[in-house]
């Protein structure tokens, strides 16, 4: 396979910058540029070597370290050369390479390549996408688990359990007087089992979508209810407007924040009320529609008028609602199913984020944050059902057909079987050198 070459570092200066080489002729295009007390090809693999990199007009100071097939990211002899990391310095490098033969590496290429050779599951790559833009503890760690092979251990242990089930199958087939009744008593019971593990895995996507992408929040309430105070409080500084004037908020203000590692996002909104004010009648048009694509509605009251907000909480019921009274010092009888805040001291609003964040949690078990991963389970799925209902209705070969299909759509998250249509569309949400 042709050698590519990529800056790995981002584009921009700063300490360091690292351009890579990875293919059949890496180890021979950096002997050609580097020299240092050891020729690259007798260096030792993993090590790192000071030395001098020639290119044409200019001399650096710098780092290479090799690593041999099959033991390298790639799983093809690759080597690194670590440079200052002036923006002109490292093209220069690159530029230096490309002449000397090796192509330019296209979006996600490397990573690509290992999944090719073998080094990672499509899915493992995927990880590696997660880590690069996680920008919460809990996104980082769930993406940590998937680039490190968790995910990829369950789907294939569900893959094998319908092997076993289709070999049984097969020898039922073959050899009906000997297998026939063993096959079909403990069948069943195994398709259900491969059915309840792929239902976990589709369920916990609920939360993974919350982990990797936030809790988006929208604060509704009537004007004046506090809504900017709250999200003021939130955030521990003066981000919105406030002031007596009822309708001080038209537009939508959004800001997040990390709480204990989860990632929050808040949308703080026009009070909703009947108006004949084109801006303000536009705004809460505005409130009610970021409203609508929101994961957890925050209706707040205002403790001091005990107004009434049934009518939003009808409307998103399908959603989950924290229903809270603000100025919560000025009411006197509390009922256990509201939520009690003070959005000018604080009171309550800790309490608050911890219940938001419970939406995240996962039990035991792997969690599922990609929706191209959910959409294969949901296949699998689809067809570990057929083969139930198939097995009591027909014979036992056919269930074989379902049981393939499942196979397939599992092979889909892992790479193993999935057609190079969706392994382009994986890579090319990478960055060039990675």
């Amino acid at each position: 396979m042709h050698t590519i070459t990529a800056i790995s570092t981002p584009h921009g200066a700063g300490g360091i910058g690292i351009i890579r080489l990875s293919g059949d002729d890496a180890i021979k295009i950096a002997s050609s540029v580097f020299s240092s007390s050891v020729k690259v090809e007798d260096q030792n693999p993993r090590e790192m070597y000071l030395g001098k990199f020639e290119g044409e007009n200019f001399e650096e100071k710098a780092l290479c370290v090799k690593f041999i097939a099959p033991n390298s990211y790639t799983g093809e002899d690759l080597v690194e050369f670590h440079v200052h990391g002036g923006v002109f310095l490292v093209t220069r490098v690159l530029e230096t390479l490309l002449k000397k033969g090796a192509k330019m590496a296209e979006a996600g290429e490397f990573t690509q390549r290992a999944v090719l050779n073998g080094k990672m599951g499509l899915d493992e790559a995927e990880g590696v996408a997660d880590v690069i833009v996680a920008d919460s503890t809990a996104s980082l760690n769930a993406a940590y688990r998937q680039m490190t092979g968790a995910l990829h251990k369950k789907i294939v242990w569900l893959q094998n359990e319908i092997k076993d089930v289709l070999v049984n199958i097969s020898a039922a087939i073959d050899y009906p007087d000997e297998v026939e009744d063993e096959v079909y008593h403990e069948t069943p019971d195994k398709i259900k089992s491969v059915r309840e593990d792929i239902e976990r895995l589709i369920d916990s996507h609920k939360s993974g979508r919350l982990i990797k992408n936030g809790i988006l929040c929208a604060i509704l309430g009537k004007p004046n209810a506090g809504k900017s105070s709250l999200l003021n409080a939130i955030l521990g500084r003066e981000r919105a407007i406030v002031t007596d004037i009822a309708g001080t908020t038209r537009d939508t203000i959004e800001e997040a924040i990390l709480h204990k590692g989860v990632k929050l996002r808040f949308l703080d909104t026009a009070g909703i009320r009947e108006s004949e004010d084109i801006v303000e009648k536009y705004g809460i048009e505005r409130a009610l529609k970021e409203a609508d694509g929101a994961d957890v509605i925050i209706l707040l009251l205002d403790g001091a008028t005990g107004e009434n907000l049934d009518e939003l909480i009808k409307r998103y019921s399908d959603k989950k609602v924290f229903v809270c009274v603000n100025k919560s010092d000025l009411v006197e009888r509390k009922q256990d199913n509201l939520c009690y805040i003070s959005a000018k001291t604080g009171d309550g609003v800790e309490n608050l984020l911890d219940e938001i964040i419970k939406l995240s949690a996962v039990e035991d078990g792997e969690v599922v944050t990609s929706a191209r991963h959910t959409e294969a389970l949901v296949r699998a799925h689809e067809s570990v059902v057929s083969a139930e209902g198939t097995f009591s209705q027909y014979t036992i070969d056919c269930v074989a057909v379902d049981l393939r299909k499942a196979w397939s759509a599992l092979g889909a998250i892992t790479g193993d079987g999935a057609e190079s249509g969706i392994i382009e569309g994986v890579f090319d949400k990478f960055c060039v050198g990675k």
